[in-house]
């Protein structure tokens, strides 16, 4: 049972990091070739993965950003260094519900808009959408405050291919209309990130 599960997992991360290196030259357009390539189950199953390296890149970044500020804030006022561990951890325990809020708000705005598809489709484009994030806040955080310019510049092209990519894969792939898509696009936003306020408010 657990070589299945692990063979399953391997299977998962496999297809994620192959549907990455196709869309990295073509992240839009290249979207549904990447999604039909796979088929819903096997896609179901890379959208997982992709979630998941999204939470894992953009936990590293977090956590190597706030301990080399709370290094500089520590050297200035006398606070002991974070344990690096937890902030990994806690950031990446944060960054797992960001995507989980947005496949949610997701699948619920195709069902009212009356799209089609299966929650594969939702899942692989908020993993595909968010990558680009994730990966942005990792180079961010090695690039420091001196260079918050640069750190801008990168958040600022992430944001806009995950505003293209989700657009792309509630048309393409979940069966909205252009005319549906467009304030589709900003209610999964909203939606998601007052979901994540709510979790994270019960958390403190």
């Amino acid at each position: 049972m657990s070589n299945n599960v692990g063979q399953q997992i391997g299977a998962s991360a496999k297809d994620a990091l192959g549907a990455v290196s196709s869309l990295a030259l073509n992240p839009v357009g290249g979207l549904e070739p990447a999604y039909s390539a796979l088929g819903p189950a096997r896609a179901l199953g890379a959208g997982a993965a992709l979630c998941v390296i999204f939470a894992l890149v953009g936990a590293l970044g977090v956590a190597i950003g706030s301990e080399r500020l709370m290094m500089l804030f520590g050297m200035m006022m006398g606070v002991e260094k974070p344990n690096s561990f937890t902030l990994f951890l806690r950031a990446f325990i944060s960054m797992l519900v960001l995507p989980a809020a947005m496949v949610g708000a997701s699948f619920g705005a195709r069902k009212v808009l009356s799209g089609k598809g299966p929650l594969a489709a939702d899942l692989f484009t908020v993993g595909a959408a968010l990558t680009p994030l994730g990966i942005a806040l990792l180079l961010s955080s090695f690039l420091g405050v001196g260079n918050y310019e640069l750190s801008m510049l990168l958040m600022l092209f992430a944001a806009t291919y995950f505003v293209l990519m989700l657009f792309a894969g509630l048309t393409r792939l979940g069966g909205l209309t252009e005319r549906a898509a467009a304030p589709a696009v900003p209610i999964v936003f909203v939606v998601s990130l007052y979901i994540c306020k709510v979790v994270f408010a019960a958390m403190i």
